[in-house]
């Protein structure tokens, strides 16, 4: 499959200096609530948008040298993308206050302090108290229901509870807040739905500069950027327009980022015979992260890839997801150097074009 060939003409300077501007906006106290977050008692998300740019071109040497810049910038916060906006999350009934500390990596609950060993007390306490519901039996993914349950039941005192899920419910976001939310009640929650805007930016420029040798040849010059950073709150992927099931605190932060320099020199070798020879170079990078902080050995788990052990994705359908749905860092760089010629030939309303291209 050779691919295609296409031609694309850029705007030039002039012996008259021009220029030109806009700016576009959207703003969130112009917008009406997401249906999801008004049933759930949310308020609306926020939803920024500017998007403006502009263009300016004109005489370096009259007659002789033109350049011409043109550039496009967007900016958006958005709480209502499919990495701003989880639905469907059913928050368990964790007691209200201190959780505890366990040493990282603990494999017993008798590793923990005392204030540990009273939440997990009033944990399984609060999930024998709802024991009527399908929720508070193990596995009820599977089909565990009370009356015929999957599974093990969780001890009144909490203390077939593991480990690990005790040190994952004491994790803590930056500000203070414990990373997995309780319902705040000793029962189950409705599902819940949770927005936290995305961070959107795309970055547009192109600059051309052209020289007239002589009448004949004319060599010229483009430089094009495009860049597109994000920082999204939520890390999995969507279902109707929206995350599922993921609680907030473990965003991922990714850009995008394209180069391509050009130089050309044009010759009209005769009245129907035009030479075009060019060389680019471009540079392509991809930049993936995720914004969490938590690792696998620091709640007792043995890391599935060791040289990468970010805490791993946990989901219980239908209820929540916690941990990281994309690798902690991932890089990618790609330059490419390209040289070409080309010949074109028109007779009447026909026009031949060879050439090559080598990489």
């Amino acid at each position: 499959n050779p691919g295609g060939n296409m031609n694309v003409v850029t705007k030039s300077g002039t012996n008259a200096l021009h220029g030109s501007a806009y700016e576009f906006f959207r703003n969130t106290v112009l917008n009406a609530n997401d249906f999801f977050l008004n049933a759930s008692g949310k308020p609306r998300g926020v939803l920024d948008q500017n998007d403006f740019g502009g263009t300016i071109g004109g005489p370096v040497k009259k007659d002789k040298l033109f350049f011409f810049v043109s550039g496009e910038e967007f900016r958006q916060k958005n709480g209502y993308s499919p990495q701003s906006l989880s639905t469907g999350v059913i928050l368990p009934p964790l007691p209200n206050g201190n959780r505890g500390t366990c040493p990282a990596g603990a494999t017993s609950l008798s590793q923990c302090d005392a204030a540990t060993q009273a939440f997990v007390a009033a944990l399984g306490a609060n999930i024998n108290a709802t024991s009527s519901n399908a929720e508070s039996i193990a596995n009820s993914a599977a089909g565990s229901t009370s009356s015929v349950p999957v599974g093990t039941q969780v001890a009144a005192n909490g203390s077939n509870i593991n480990p690990v899920a005790i040190q994952e419910l004491q994790l803590k976001l930056p500000g203070g807040a414990y990373y997995v939310p309780g319902s705040g009640t000793s029962n189950y929650s409705s599902p819940q739905s949770f927005s936290a805007p995305a961070v959107y930016a795309e970055h547009s420029w192109i600059g051309n500069w052209d020289y007239m040798i002589n009448q004949k040849h004319t060599l010229s010059g483009r430089y094009y950027y495009s860049g597109e950073p994000m920082t999204t709150a939520f890390q999995g992927t969507s279902v109707n327009g929206a995350a599922v099931w993921w609680v907030p605190g473990l965003g991922a932060q990714n850009e995008y980022a394209n180069h391509v320099a050009t130089m050309r020199l044009t010759s009209i070798l005769s009245t129907n015979l035009v030479n075009d020879a060019h060389i680019s170079y471009e540079r392509n990078w991809i930049d993936l992260g995720s914004l969490g902080s938590f690792t696998d050995p620091q709640v007792g788990m043995t890391p599935i890839s060791p040289g990468n052990p970010i805490m791993t994705e946990i989901n219980i359908a239908n209820f929540m997801t916690i941990g990281n749905a994309v690798p902690s860092t991932l890089h990618s760089r790609v330059n490419q150097f390209i040289v070409g010629d080309a010949i074109s030939w028109s007779h009447g309303k026909h026009t031949i074009r060879v050439g090559f291209e080598g990489y």
